[in-house]
This record gives C-alpha cells, structure tokens and sequence, in this order.
C-alpha cells in the first residue's frame, strides 16, 4: 500500500525530473545550432561578396583590386576557421573541459577586422559600415578575445540585419 505509493510517486518525481532536464537539453543543443549557424553564415557571405569583387576585377584586369580582394578573402577564409574553432571552444566552455582566457585584447585591430569582415555585408544591404578607432587610451581591455571577438560580430551582424529590414519597411536607416 503506502510503501508502493510513495515508491511510485518518488519515481515519478525523479522521471519528471529527468524529462525536464532531457528537454533542457536539447532546446539549448538547438540553441546552440541556431548560434553557430548564425555565426558560419557571416563569414560564408563575406567569401561569397568578395569572390564576386574578385572575378569582377579579373574581369577588368584590375590588378591592385585582384591583390587586394584576395587578401580580404584569405582574411575571411582564416575568420570562417576562427567561427569553426569559436564552435568548438563554446562546446568545451559548455561541458566544461575549457574556461575563458582572459586576457589583454587590442581594440583597435579587434575594430578593424569587424569593418574589414562587415563592410561588404554593410554596403550589400545599402548601408554604410564606419569603425572609430580609439585615439586615446586604453586601448585594450580584460576579456577572452575569443568569447568578445564572438559577442561583438554578433552585435555587428545583429545591427545589419536590423537596420536592413528597417529599410525594407521604409524607415529612415542611416
């Protein structure tokens, strides 16, 4: 009788339980491959932008622009590595087998890989992309540089995307 009942009812607690924390799961499994997928996407359109630019320019026999697109393009390739190890050190930061680096991270460079990666997505969808660099200290900050790398192209990507359907629903974008 009540011996079982209370069996039963434990049980149940504890099947509740794990139901729960299974569900949990996997929503931040799917949130996670919502994230990586926004992350992947940037860089892929930026290769996909700047190899138009290029083929456009081998066209013209443009030679300064060929030379310089190219070296964009080996920027983005090596960003598109840096997303793909991103992923993977977000899993470790996750499961715990890695914990943030922190670190001195250089602004300015950091703002002048976001223009460089940006600007064609920017002007792509209309729009003009300007960086300020710091003219006066400090010029660095305490952060993992991988981790701020990630939060500041998402807030770029994020602005993008914002005030390109902004545009298309004919607000003044600016």
């Amino acid at each position: 009788g009540l011996y079982t009942r209370c069996q039963l009812e434990a049980y149940s607690r504890k099947s509740f339980h794990m139901r729960f924390t299974a569900e949990a799961a996997a929503e931040d499994k799917a949130s996670f491959i919502r994230q990586a997928s926004h992350n992947l996407r940037q860089p892929l359109q930026a290769l996909s932008c700047y190899s138009s630019v290029l083929d456009n320019a081998l066209y013209r026999n443009n030679a300064e622009e060929v030379c310089s697109t190219a070296a964009k393009l080996g920027s983005i390739i090596d960003e598109l590595n840096d997303s793909f190890n991103r992923i993977l050190d977000i899993t470790n930061l996750e499961t715990g087998k890695q914990v943030p680096f922190i670190t001195d991270v250089e602004l300015n460079p950091l703002l002048a890989r976001l223009e460089n990666q940006y600007t064609l997505q920017a002007a792509k969808n209309g729009l003009k992309l300007k960086v300020y660099l710091l003219k006066r200290p400090p010029y660095t900050v305490q952060s993992d540089p991988i981790i701020l790398w990630q939060i500041l192209s998402n807030l770029v990507d994020n602005a993008i995307e914002a005030l390109t359907i902004g545009k298309k629903f004919g607000l003044d974008v600016k």
